[in-house]
């Protein structure tokens, strides 16, 4: 497991969630066979590929949850100081071609083992052409 000190534990959404600190995200790669050995393998790869390829990104956070006898990853954006819950995706405007990173907060599947939560409503528009995105853009990244 991660050692406590490469951790942030923080309640989001009535569910407590280990949120790995930007400065550790490296070592946790490094080491992830060890470290998150309670992940099955799968998941274990998908997670690691994700910090691997996003973790240089500021507000993006890396986080894990109990469910159950197992843990679950997450994805979170800081917005004004509140952490949200989101699913990355790679999009592109059926408009402009414009092609970025989106956090979409209306997978469900970023709520699983959640007690508590609301689905924002704001979406940003396309950054290039301003017209809405095909995807619920909650956040755009790049």
């Amino acid at each position: 497991m991660i050692p406590l000190e490469y951790l942030e534990i923080k309640e989001v959404d009535n569910q407590e969630l280990f949120i790995i600190k930007k400065t550790f995200l490296a070592q946790v790669v490094e080491n992830s066979e060890f470290y998150l050995d309670e992940f099955n393998p799968l998941l274990r790869r998908i997670f690691v590929s994700k910090i691997i390829e996003y973790g240089s990104i500021l507000n993006l956070y890396f986080a894990f949850g109990k469910l159950g006898n197992r843990w679950g990853p997450y994805n979170l954006v800081e917005v004004n100081g509140k952490l949200q819950r989101i699913y990355l995706e790679n999009i592109s405007c059926s408009h402009c071609g414009w092609e970025g990173l989106i956090g979409n907060p209306s997978v469900l599947d970023a709520y699983i083992g959640a007690k508590n939560y609301e689905i924002p409503k704001s979406e940003k528009p396309c950054p290039s052409c301003k017209t809405k995105l095909s995807r619920h853009a909650f956040y755009i990244f790049r």
